[in-house]
């Protein structure tokens, strides 16, 4: 079971397999678990980890194993866990909620799918039941990103109720589709966050996957390893200085703000002059959580 891992991941970083994808997997923690069908990234105390299952182990062919380490790989390169929450913060009510649930783990192995198939043509002889946006039951084109292929299917989702229920059907764990998703890992995470807690943890998981990826990008150079021109873009775009969203800037600014803003109040004396002879230690200061935003 493990030597199988193992074996797959030898593979990779031997250079005839994507050895970068390799790395980027060799930075995380691996563990069992039965929650997930094959394999998946998942976050635990806020760091990424690689859960796979042992009983879809035993039974994978190698060339699935392989497959399925780049793909997950590829949604940490293409930062789909803080991308996702990002996107799952905007939406309040809970049919909004259900909906993004049930389209967010297609949507996302839409994007990666296209990626990886690039790199490894195993996955293109051999679809199975792998998500490709381009299936006659899609109807999207290839090539696009996550959030593209996210707002289609979320319009389906809400126009079309036999769609709704195809999604539902074919989810994560029903044996309808590859799906490596499994949201209830990450869902939980989320339960009980602020908006203002989930935007730092979205910051937060961004930063830990530059890590991850300068590191495999590092350990790669240093074997002077060579890679595709689409992966060397893909790789630029995780490790550029961030582009703060005005909105964000905006957001702090407020929250900055509403948290230093003191009033005067004479129900509350001044430390500093208490016990001092000849100094009134009223009024005193409080926060004020009342504020005015132009």
């Amino acid at each position: 079971m493990e030597a199988d891992l193992s074996e797959a991941l030898c593979y990779l970083v031997s250079g005839k397999g994507n050895n970068f994808f390799a790395r980027v997997i060799s930075a995380l923690q691996v563990r069992e678990s039965t929650r997930v069908d094959s394999m998946a990234v998942a976050l635990e105390d806020r760091h990424f980890m690689l859960l796979y299952n042992p009983k879809w182990m035993i039974q994978a062919d190698f060339e699935d194993v392989v497959a399925t380490i780049e793909h997950e790989a590829l949604h940490l390169v293409l930062e789909h866990i803080p991308r996702k929450m990002s996107m799952a913060a905007m939406y309040q009510n809970a049919e909004d909620k259900a909906r993004f649930f049930r389209c967010t783990p297609f949507a996302e192995d839409m994007a990666d799918n296209c990626m990886l198939v690039k790199s490894n043509d195993w996955v293109e002889n051999n679809p199975a039941n792998w998500v490709w946006p381009d299936d006659e039951r899609f109807g999207l084109p290839r090539d696009l990103t996550y959030e593209f292929y996210l707002q289609r299917l979320m319009d389906r989702d809400e126009d079309e109720p036999e769609f709704r229920g195809f999604l539902e059907a074919n989810g994560p764990g029903s044996g309808g589709f590859a799906l490596i998703d499994n949201h209830s890992l990450w869902q939980d995470i989320m339960n009980g966050l602020t908006d203002e807690e989930k935007h730092g943890m979205v910051d937060e998981l961004k930063n830990r996957t530059k890590g991850v990826v300068q590191k495999a990008m590092d350990d790669h150079q240093r074997a002077r390893g060579t890679l595709p021109s689409y992966l060397e873009e893909l790789i630029k775009e995780v490790l550029e200085p961030p582009k703060v969203p005005w909105t964000q800037l905006l957001r702090d600014r407020v929250v900055n703000a509403r948290r230093s803003k003191p009033r005067r109040s004479i129900a509350r004396p001044n430390r500093r002059h208490v016990g001092i002879p000849g100094l009134c230690a009223f009024p005193g200061r409080v926060r004020d959580p009342a504020f005015n935003v132009a």
